[in-house]
């Protein structure tokens, strides 16, 4: 019975000295992708992923940091002046800005913006202030 199974099973004959040869086993998943790194320039903390302090909101997933300035400038492009008021008040960046439900937060920049030396002109408080509260970022 012994003779008849080790019959059944073919074995494949080597050369003396040689290795088994290997089995190849299923392909290793790649290794998981870095975390996202935040744009040059960009004050991260040294998290390499972007700012975020208390009352902000973080990027959303997929999106990026955006300095102030681009952010201003794709909202209207006469915004773009507002910048530096932003700059003064902390906000570099889009992952800095105030979370649109902390109206208190939105009311203090906004009100930088009414005192700055050269105030925000009505039409674009209303578009900005509009922007603000959508998290349109």
């Amino acid at each position: 019975a012994e003779a008849a199974a080790a019959a059944a099973t073919p074995q494949q004959s080597q050369p003396a000295g040689s290795a088994p040869p290997l089995v190849s086993a299923a392909a290793a998943p790649p290794p998981p992708s870095p975390p996202p790194q935040a744009p040059v320039g960009i004050d991260d903390g040294g998290t390499g992923r972007g700012g975020g302090a208390a009352g902000t909101m973080p990027p959303a997933p997929g999106s990026s940091v955006v300095a102030i300035e681009n952010w201003l400038a794709g909202v209207h492009s006469a915004l773009a002046v507002y910048a530096s008021v932003f700059i003064d008040e902390g906000y570099d960046d889009t992952s800095l800005l105030p979370d649109p439900k902390d109206q208190a937060s939105l009311d203090e920049l906004l009100e930088a913006l009414d005192n700055a030396p050269a105030p925000i002109k009505k039409g674009h408080r209303k578009k900005l202030e509009g922007a603000l509260k959508a998290g349109a970022w």
